[in-house]
């Protein structure tokens, strides 16, 4: 999973949480109720970190029992929202980095989940990307240069293609906000959606070279890159099968199209997007060539 996140995403660093814990056996007491010190396993762990070019982002939170004052107390830090696509875009000049609390659904200070989604990591228990995963790889293809960015979408321009990452951001109710969950379950988590609207969008690029401009787009919405919703178009077991898991594999994807749009003597490119409620597409519109015919 870290191989594909660092491939994917060009992450640079993976927070650690409870790295000196007694899970990696950082220190035990002796007969005489001594510490004694074993660097051993966060050593293996900084190694491959260093071996895939992560760089450890150490959180100081956990310690080892036989250090702490209060060695049945534990601290827990309060959970975050989920980063959304709209959140990073909006705060662009402001923004140098960015980053996702969990990797995985596998939380350490929770018991392994029981059904095959728990709503913490970017990847479930099983390892299968979800669709919050898929944000940020669509993040990572944007450009260097920023063109213009407006409601529902932001265009970069690097080497000559034009990157358009265009969302149907949804904000959830007030009333949820406040506690008030609906009749939201673990498989219906869009009641707290007052709008499911799709949205359009009318894309205009200009100072174009007149002729004809391919456009590949790749998008993230409940039919395409969201293994939850094809989970529950199966009817959510909580135990899935080989030939399940299999299936939800294989649909954690994004869709991809292709077409060709034309600009005009004034050099101007127009085209429309419908994008669907919450949906995020990625729209790279470069210049047709003999090569990508």
């Amino acid at each position: 999973m870290l191989l594909r996140l660092k491939k994917d995403t060009g992450m640079r660093y993976l927070r650690f949480n409870g790295i000196f814990s007694d899970r990696l056996f950082v220190a035990a007491a002796d007969a005489s109720g001594n510490p004694v010190y074993n660097f051993a396993y966060v050593d293996m762990v900084l190694d491959f970190l260093h071996s895939i070019a992560l760089k450890p982002w150490i959180q100081l939170s956990f310690m080892p029992r036989v250090l702490a004052l209060h060695p049945n107390k534990y601290l827990f830090n309060d959970n975050v929202s989920q980063p959304r696509v709209k959140n990073i875009l909006d705060n662009y000049d402001r923004l140098s980095s960015y980053g996702f609390w969990s990797l995985t659904d596998l939380m350490s200070d929770a018991p392994v989940p029981e059904l095959p989604f728990f709503g913490g990591g970017l990847f479930t228990r099983k390892g299968i990307p979800k669709a919050s995963y898929f944000a940020f790889f669509l993040l990572a293809k944007l450009g260097s240069d920023l063109v213009e960015r407006g409601d529902g979408y932001f265009m970069t321009e690097e080497n000559g293609p034009y990157q358009i990452l265009m969302y149907n951001y949804q904000h959830f109710s007030t009333l949820y906000a406040n506690g008030e969950k609906f009749d939201m379950t673990g498989t219906d988590r869009y009641t707290v959606f007052a709008n499911k609207e799709p949205k359009i969008l009318h894309v205009r690029i200009e100072n174009l070279p007149q002729g004809a401009w391919r456009i590949r787009e790749t998008y993230i919405n409940r039919d395409a890159g969201s293994v939850f919703d094809a989970w529950v178009r199966f009817g959510s077991p909580d135990i899935l099968t080989e030939d399940e898991e299999l299936y939800l594999r294989n649909a954690a994807a994004p869709g991809y199209c292709e077409r060709t749009a034309a600009a005009t003597e004034d050099g101007v490119l127009c085209f429309d997007e419908k994008l669907e409620f919450l949906e995020i597409r990625l729209a790279v519109v470069e210049p047709m060539t003999r090569d990508n015919r």
